[in-house]
């Protein structure tokens, strides 16, 4: 058995590893990055704490945990680019100590599946690749954490302090993300007669009651910022608050605009690489067969939240995230019984799927020029990084002692992996999605007073890159021209298809490629004499 204190190294190193690849390889992506920065500099900026704010208009689409988290990071050290991504890296390490304490209030017994489950949530793809992405799950993920462990604590020994624990979480989780944290908390606690210790000997009117003062906790953190945010925001902002994103989404969720079974094949991606290796589903396997409390436990939490999932229309992969921890859970308690480890034959399917990977690495650069719908970046991805993705598939393959060590190898492989992947097809993605400059010479027109309008729908691309200090106004199409007469002194963010240079050598003032499309900036003065170029913007 290695030293305990080697796995919380591996994590704090796995996580540094991974901010440190995203960090030197994109800014903040667009659309998603860039808006939810944008949204918490606005705040920032304007000392606003209650209403979140999109490009100087209330923005009720998300609560505002994280753009606290934000704000709060930028009191403490100063407005930074890589607080954003830090304070998200920072969730997911708290998610991994808060996997390991729930593992020991399932398994007090059992100290190696307290080390084994977060590091097989650290090893599993999808998490490695959103700790450094300034996104909710991670976020959320640690709420639910918090909500289960109170939950796991009730069974053991209802005590109040336990319900309370419970609340926290889920009254956080609804500041984190809205009420889609009841998804995958409320069914756990309502199975309890399925897979309580104490089934047959416990009075449940205790625990439910004890379960709807979780939920009352839960209720009065929510609504102690809902309540005045919705007051301060209007009635337009307190209706989609209080309805649109709970009940309302809710009910248009079951349009099923993706197949129920659009998850099942984006599974192995999710949990690669324990979804490719033996030992994981041997251990699954024996579990099928086993009674434990805590197995049913954990089965009751992933397979309501799962089938929920599949059933609202509306679906990404990394919905998925808050689950990951139960899923490191499980197979980490099934991996404590595994009888014994047979070396390279366990491990090479990891290495083969690596394999590939390399080979598409090195196969789709050079099928650019034949198809013309890819990524002109995709032909500059260096033959280097599926060199580096072999040396990963190599790494795989290494002799190690023990079941446990070839956990730690395969999680440090698969971190290894993102980390190529990132600087790898970053250096040659970056120029494409990079609006750092941009975003700068939008702010450097706004410091001479001048006005900026967008045509499109802004997603506040510009707002937190370039610190702007007042909204973009954004056109429809058929208002460019109006606008840029009225506003002979302004300037106008459009996209093209291709680099404008029309007859006469005109040319916009600013142009770089985006996309796959050339973001360009243009005077009012120029567009309202060559009106043909608007005819031209995407």
């Amino acid at each position: 058995m290695s030293r305990r204190v080697d796995y919380p190294a591996l994590w704090l190193a796995g996580g540094g590893v991974l901010l440190t690849a995203m960090l030197s390889s994109f800014t903040l992506l667009p659309v998603d990055e860039t808006r939810y920065a944008g949204v918490a500099w606005e705040m920032f900026h304007r000392g606003e704490y209650l209403v979140p704010l999109n490009n100087g208009a209330p923005y009720a689409q998300k609560p505002p945990l994280l753009f606290w988290l934000l704000q709060a990071g930028w009191l403490a050290f100063g407005v930074s680019d890589w607080w954003p991504r830090l304070a998200t890296g920072l969730c997911s390490l708290l998610s991994l100590f808060l996997t390991m304490r729930l593992a020991r209030r399932l398994w007090p017994q059992r100290e190696t599946i307290a080390y084994l489950a977060p590091t097989i949530l650290l090893g599993s793809l999808l998490w490695s690749l959103w700790t450094p992405i300034v996104m909710f799950d991670v976020l959320l993920a640690a709420c639910v954490l918090l909500a289960v462990t109170g939950i796991v604590t009730a069974a053991r020994d209802q005590t109040p302090s336990s319900w309370l624990l419970a609340g926290l979480g889920i009254g956080l989780g609804v500041l984190a993300k809205g009420p889609v944290v009841l998804l995958h908390t409320l069914p756990l606690a309502v199975l309890a007669p399925y897979w309580h210790p104490q089934r047959g000997r416990i009075g449940w009117r205790g625990w439910y009651m004890g379960l709807l003062g979780a939920l009352a906790i839960g209720a009065a953190i929510a609504l102690a910022w809902a309540v005045p945010a919705a007051l301060q925001g209007g009635s337009d902002y307190a209706q989609t608050i209080f309805w649109k994103q709970s009940a309302g989404r809710l009910v248009d969720s079951f349009a099923h605009s993706h197949p129920f079974y659009w998850y099942l094949p984006w599974l192995p991606l999710v949990l690669f690489p324990w979804s490719v290796w033996p030992p994981v589903w041997r251990a699954l396997m024996r579990l099928r067969h086993g009674s434990e409390w805590q197995t049913r436990l954990l089965l009751a939490w992933l397979i309501p939240a799962f089938l929920g999932f599949s059933l609202v229309s509306g679906k990404q992969a990394h919905y998925l995230l808050p689950l990951l921890p139960g899923f490191a859970l499980l197979t980490s308690r099934g991996l404590d019984d595994e009888p014994n480890h047979r070396g390279w034959r366990d491990q090479w399917p990891v290495g083969a799927v690596l394999l590939i990977v390399a080979g598409i690495l090195l196969w789709v650069p050079a099928q650019n020029a034949a198809h013309h719908d890819l990524p002109a970046w995709v032909a500059t991805i260096s033959p280097y990084t599926a060199l580096l993705v072999v040396a990963c598939a190599l790494i795989t393959l290494l002799p190690m002692g023990s079941l446990e060590k070839q956990t730690r190898l395969l999680t440090g492989a698969a971190i290894a992996l993102i980390a190529v992947l990132l600087i790898g097809i970053g250096r040659a993605a970056a120029p494409y999605y990079d609006l750092s400059d941009a975003a700068r010479y939008i702010a450097a027109i706004q410091a001479r007073d001048a006005p900026v309008a967008h045509v499109g729908k802004y997603h506040n691309r510009f707002q937190f890159l370039g610190r702007l200090t007042r909204p973009i106004t954004v056109l429809g199409s058929t208002e460019v021209l109006s606008w840029a007469q009225a506003h002979p002194d302004g300037y106008v963010v459009a996209y093209f298809e291709h680099r404008p240079n029309t007859a006469g050598a005109v040319t916009p003032h600013y142009a770089q490629p985006y996309h796959s499309e050339w973001l360009t900036v243009w005077p009012s003065t120029t567009l309202a004499q060559r009106v043909e170029l608007i005819a031209e913007m995407n």
